[in-house]
């Protein structure tokens, strides 16, 4: 599944206009992703938890040229399912 996808599910579910669709999952995902930034947790009830998780400093391999690289601090999202979104 998609955004369009998820437009379509609005339009047919609410009767929204594809622009009024498009804007509310960008409304939402907007404000997930500045939650994320701002270093909070994001959770649905009954969806999931969305959280960053921050990752050390660790030295790697690059194999085109066979030097060893030394990759920064970086920061991943994770997500963590409800217990309810696999239920049937």
């Amino acid at each position: 599944m998609n955004k369009k996808d998820l437009a379509i599910d609005l339009r047919r579910e609410y009767g929204f206009s594809w622009k009024d669709a498009n804007g509310i999952i960008d409304t939402v995902l907007g404000s997930i992703r500045s939650g994320l930034r701002s270093g909070d947790k994001v959770s649905l009830h009954t969806f999931g938890t969305f959280s960053v998780k921050e990752f050390s400093t660790r030295k790697y391999r690059d194999i085109r040229t066979g030097r060893i690289q030394i990759k920064g601090i970086t920061n991943k999202v994770k997500f963590n399912p409800s217990r309810y979104i696999l239920k049937p």
